[in-house]
């Protein structure tokens, strides 16, 4: 084998390596947050699920096209050190961006949770049945039932 299939391989397997460990940090430091932005606990289980396929794919295929990539440094070390520091910042980049979206996410849902509050202080007798509890199948709850309305 020589220089630049070790190196080629080196990449490949580290990088390989770190996707898997990030991958595995965001689904179990994850689950927690989608379950407070997602209170259904088999939706937050089924958004951390497709939320990590995506994170694998997109991150293995970054990887596979910036290892056929060449960059402007001498020895094997330094090639592997570069590409996988690109690697990274793309990914963190990422990781920021989705952390964004599901703050405003979870913004949003406490201030819906925050109007309900105030639409069922306001009602006679504190009772206010929404639209929709919350827990996906769009039907409405009445009475105390729903642990958000009981004051």
């Amino acid at each position: 084998m020589d220089n630049s299939t070790e190196t080629y391989l080196m990449f490949v397997v580290l990088g390989v390596v770190l996707v898997i460990m990030v991958g595995q940090l965001l689904i179990r430091s994850g689950q927690v947050y989608l379950e407070e932005v997602f209170p259904d606990a088999r939706v937050a289980r089924s958004v951390s699920k497709l939320l990590a396929v995506l994170f694998h794919l997109f991150a293995l295929g970054l990887l596979g096209i910036i290892s056929t990539m060449n960059v402007p440094v001498e020895g094997a070390a330094q090639v592997v050190v570069t590409k996988l520091g690109v690697v990274m910042l793309v990914l963190g980049i990422v990781y920021a961006l989705t952390m964004l979206v599901l703050s405003r996410i979870r913004a949003r849902r406490h201030e819906e949770e925050e109007e309900e509050a105030i639409m069922a202080a306001s009602m006679p007798g504190g009772a206010y049945a929404p639209n929709d509890n919350g827990d996906g199948d769009g039907a409405a709850t009445s009475g105390p039932t729903d642990a958000r309305l009981v004051q």
